[in-house]
């Protein structure tokens, strides 16, 4: 007997998952509520999800079975120096079959002294299967980048604040301008947790830098921080990372409002073997709603657009690992029906090489039954659209908002959004 994926059904909802291919998530005994800030795949269709419970601030790591039950909750104890009223985003994009790593924004440094340096630095967070903390990797799981270790107290600083305009992963505080750092990456890889992350000065400029650190994957001791390498006096801005086995990493990033691709070596320096220069320039890149994947030797970059007075665009593009730009893959910029803001894009590739991008469309256009909807794509690995997926190569499901995790098993796609109408997190799995 055929499996239901077997019999033309793509792109479909699973109607042997949940009720219909969907299930509302528990997660607490009690009527908390609750969102889900970031998701991963794990082996034998299992998720790991980072939760943040509205009512008290607190924030957890949880494990669903392929069946969307609940296996593990675990409270994540942060930081001292992180603010309780302060939203993290932190990410757990990457993850391995024996531990998990999390990244953590926004550790805020604070101080009594007008003269002294107010800093935003990050983390990282390494948790075993069952969530709880590995032992002895920093505190509670969790190893903290501090101002002594930057370097920022040695630093000559300037007495006046800098008062400039906010870049997309900025946000500013009720008193000053003050920067949240919320860009950034952590990866178990080569023997090592490895991260990129960025750091706010408020009395240096310039006032933002980025940095690549390694830190013992026993202790979470930091073992090396390295200033990224700027393209002339300006800092590079993550937008999205990818660690590298053979070393370095991968980087979409930003400086004065422009998108580039770079790569960079374990010490931070642009890697001058890529594109002769260590980085391509990206004209018309929307870094705000941009994504990037590493997979078989290509670089595939999602982008997003809005449109004037019209329908939103959908970019994939594919480069080489060299830096040039992939001439196997057919460049798409789809339009986007129905839709007048599409956000929050983010790729996965299948076991069979397609390609999917998802992410939130708001579908004021035509007669959609509600405002917001997830929607997936698919491609062929060269670049083509996969008709035989879904409603000609998309699938479209309404009355969800914050759709930004697609995770796979396989060929099974499963994905994490949330009600438009009852702000409910649910879980959906389509066929692939």
């Amino acid at each position: 007997m055929k499996k239901t994926e077997d019999i033309g059904n793509a792109g479909q909802l699973d109607p042997d998952f949940g009720d219909g291919g969907v299930l509302d998530l528990k997660i607490f005994s009690d009527r908390r509520e609750f969102e889900i800030l970031d998701s991963a795949d794990l082996q034998d269709g299992r998720s790991v999800h980072v939760v943040r419970a509205y009512d008290d601030e607190e924030y957890y790591l949880v494990t669903f079975d392929k069946h969307g039950a609940l296996i593990h909750r675990e409270q994540v104890i942060l930081p001292y120096e992180t603010l309780p009223d302060r939203a993290l985003s932190f990410r757990i994009k990457y993850s391995q079959l024996d531990r998990v790593a999390c990244y953590l924004p926004n550790v805020f440094w604070p101080s009594e002294d007008e003269a002294d340096p107010i800093i935003y630095t990050s983390a990282v967070g390494c948790f075993l299967p069952n969530l709880k903390p590995q032992p002895e990797f920093g505190e509670n799981g969790i190893a903290t980048i501090t101002p002594a270790d930057l370097g920022e107290k040695s630093a000559n600083l300037n007495t006046t604040p800098k008062f400039e305009a906010l870049d997309a992963d900025h946000a500013e505080a009720s008193v000053k301008r003050l920067y949240q750092v919320t860009s950034g990456e952590a990866q178990l890889i080569n023997g090592a947790m490895w991260s990129v992350s960025s750091s706010y000065h408020e009395f240096r400029e310039p006032p933002f830098e980025s940095w690549i650190s390694k830190f013992d994957e026993v202790t979470g001791k930091l073992l090396s921080a390295h200033r990224l390498e700027p393209l002339g006096s300006t800092t590079w801005e993550p937008a999205d990372v990818h660690f590298l086995k053979d070393g370095g990493f991968i980087m979409l990033a930003y400086r004065e409002q422009q998108g580039y691709l770079t790569k960079f070596t374990d010490t931070g320096m642009l890697d001058t073997a890529f594109n002769k220069s260590g980085y391509v320039e990206i004209p018309g890149l929307n870094y705000q709603n941009s994504c990037m994947h590493v997979h078989r030797g290509r670089i595939l970059i999602a982008s997003t657009e809005r449109v004037e007075n019209a329908e939103s665009l959908l970019t994939l593009d594919a480069y080489l690992l060299t830096g040039q730009r992939d001439s196997t893959f057919q460049r798409k910029s789809e339009v986007v029906k129905d839709s007048v803001i599409i956000s929050s894009p983010h790729i996965a590739v299948d076991a069979k090489s397609r390609i999917l991008v998802g992410f939130t469309s708001s579908m004021i256009f035509g007669t959609s039954p509600a405002p917001f909807a997830a929607m997936i794509y698919r491609f062929d690995w060269a670049g083509n659209a996969d008709l035989s997926f879904g409603d000609a190569g998309r699938f479209v499901h309404h009355n969800a908002v914050q759709f930004r995790h697609m995770f796979l098993n396989g060929s099974e796609i499963r994905g994490v959004a949330r009600w438009f109408d009852s702000q409910k997190p649910f879980m959906f799995k389509v066929l692939g």
